[in-house]
Parts: structure tokens; C-alpha cells; sequence
């Protein structure tokens, strides 16, 4: 990996009175380039140390052995034009392409169609614990909502109508709380997974300068990352900026990966950076963490664990 520490720095807001998420004097390595591409909605697969990626509705895979490859599934036809993917266990990615959401196997190479009964078409997705899913997506009219999907039999739960378009969307670790990238703001919301409610969205926090689309991360902290024109924003639980990652030019993806999910990946043009933290980060669950979960609701114990 390439240093750019002399393109991407990073600034205090204000003083921290602890060590903040992100080293100001950390170097930036370059993680991948994609030759004319723009690669965006990066996503992390923890157990096999994979970053999947979109680049022109196409679905890329990245690891430090094999570098960069085409995600060639078998079940998904060839046209398709992936809008949106979710890792939402240890090697499958929920995908939306058209008006089909498929789930993909990265080992075995394969995709199938997931069955939803859903008005509104998913444009963009995040991966809950228990394979669970919410998809964003608008209505006719314009407006969008929001859908919680269960893996079980139960009908989808419409948790949000007459929304904006969401350009980013992530929960917290234990999932209580959903934050929304809308217009020119975040908006923050109150997630109930197990009772299916959300609370009306309320402005969390406003960029001086946002970019279409904004995504969005967040680590275990609470520490909200935003796509910006300038890079990424950093705010602390309370929505107070932190800090500032300063690009070269806007950002256009986000997510954490690497050993301990300790590294933000961040899209910018046909770059992909890895950013070291101070903090763990929120990705797919592990292999290890749905066989707890799935002990642990075979007991009647269940409980959010943070990924």
C-alpha cells in the first residue's frame, strides 16, 4: 500500500479530553485504485478479510492476496445493476439489483433470490444482527420509507414513510439507534428491532459541506464517520464535531474493516483509502458472534452484542 499522508490529513475540531478515534499523525496508506472507476458502497466481511465494493452497478471483491476481482455469482443475471449490498453474515451479501433483492454467497460463488413482499423497490440497504435487514427506497410520489425485514416468515414492518431521499444510512452496535443521511443533514431515530418501531427522525448533525451521497459508519463509540465534500466528519455520540479526515476531494463511500474492524476504508474518485483508528468499528457479524447469538436464542437469552 502507497503513503498519500501528504493528500489526507486529519484535523481536531475542538479538544478531546480523550485519545480521539482517529491519530491526527497517522499515515494513509492507498488501499486499492480501480483504473477509471469510482468505487463506492464499501462493505467489510470480517471473517474473510474481504472488502466488497460497487464500481458502475458491479459487484468487486478485494483482499490483500488476490487484490481486486470481479464477485462473479451464479443466479444473478449478468445484467443486473447492483444499486445497494449489505454483509449481513460471515461470507453472504444481501443485494439489490432492479427490483430484486438477492442473497450472495462470496465462497460458493453462488446468488439467489430473497422473497419479500414489498411495495417499494430497495435502493439502499443495512444489514441488522440475526440476518435482518432495513431497506430504504421510495414510494410513489417520491417520498421514500423505511422497511424492516425479517429472516423468518413474518411480513415486512414499514417503520418509516414520507422520508427524503436516503443517500446513507447505519444503526449503532447494539442497534438502538438508526441514523438517516437526508438532504443536507443526518437525522438520528430511536430503533426498537424486536418490537419493529422506529421514532420520527430528528436532526443529529449538520455538514458545512455534504456531498451526494453521503454514507455513513459508525464505531463502537458512538462516533458517527459522514461522507463529506471535504473527506469525512467525525462527531461524538452527542453529534459535536470531533474531528475532520481531509481528502483530496469528496467522499463517496465509507466503512471499517481490517484486523479488529480497527481501519476505515474510505472511497474517494478511483481510490480507496485505509485510515487507522483508535476504535472498533461496526461491520457484518462474524461466524463466531451468530453461533453465540444462535445459542443464545435457543436458551430464550438473546441480547445484542456489539459486532
Amino acid at each position: 500500500m502507497e503513503s498519500v499522508t501528504e493528500q489526507v490529513s486529519v484535523e481536531l475540531a475542538r479538544f478531546l479530553p480523550v485519545l480521539p478515534c482517529i491519530e491526527p499523525d497517522g499515515d494513509v496508506p492507498t488501499l486499492l485504485c480501480v483504473e477509471g472507476g469510482l468505487p463506492s458502497a464499501l462493505q467489510w466481511l470480517p471473517d474473510r478479510q474481504t472488502l466488497v465494493f460497487l464500481n458502475g452497478g458491479k459487484q468487486y471483491s478485494w483482499t490483500s492476496d488476490e487484490g481486486v476481482r470481479p464477485l462473479d455469482v451464479v443466479g444473478m443475471p449478468y445484467d443486473t445493476f447492483v444499486r445497494s449490498h449489505a454483509g449481513y453474515a460471515a461470507a453472504e451479501l444481501a443485494s439489490c439489483g432492479g427490483s430484486t433483492i438477492f442473497s450472495v454467497n462470496i465462497d460458493e460463488g453462488t446468488a439467489s433470490p430473497v422473497e419479500v413482499t414489498s411495495e417499494v423497490v430497495p435502493q439502499l440497504m443495512v444489514a441488522l444482527s440475526r440476518r435482518g435487514l432495513l431497506t430504504f427506497g421510495a414510494e410513489m410520489g417520491g417520498k421514500w420509507s423505511a422497511t424492516l425485514i425479517g429472516d423468518d416468515d413474518a411480513p415486512p414492518i414499514r417503520l418509516l414513510e414520507g422520508l427524503q431521499p436516503v443517500h446513507g444510512a447505519v444503526v449503532t452496535a447494539d442497534e438502538s439507534a438508526l441514523f438517516l443521511s437526508m438532504g443536507d443533514a443526518v437525522y438520528r431515530c430511536i430503533l426498537n428491532v424486536e418490537e419493529g418501531s422506529c421514532s420520527t427522525p430528528e436532526i443529529f448533525y449538520t455538514p458545512e459541506a455534504s456531498a451526494m451521497p453521503a454514507p455513513l459508519a459508525v464505531d463502537t463509540h458512538s462516533n458517527l464517520y459522514v461522507c463529506s465534500a471535504g473527506g469525512v466528519d467525525v462527531t461524538d455520540a452527542d453529534g459535536e464535531l470531533a474531528l475532520r479526515i481531509k481528502m483530496p476531494s469528496a467522499a463517496t463511500g465509507l466503512c471499517f474493516g481490517g484486523s479488529g474492524v480497527s481501519t476505515l476504508f474510505v472511497s474517494v474518485g478511483q481510490l480507496v483509502y485505509a485510515v487507522r483508528a483508535n476504535v472498533q468499528g461496526v461491520a457484518a457479524p462474524s461466524e463466531e458472534l451468530l453461533k453465540r447469538m444462535e445459542k443464545q436464542v435457543g436458551a430464550g437469552d438473546f441480547r445484542h452484542v456489539g459486532w
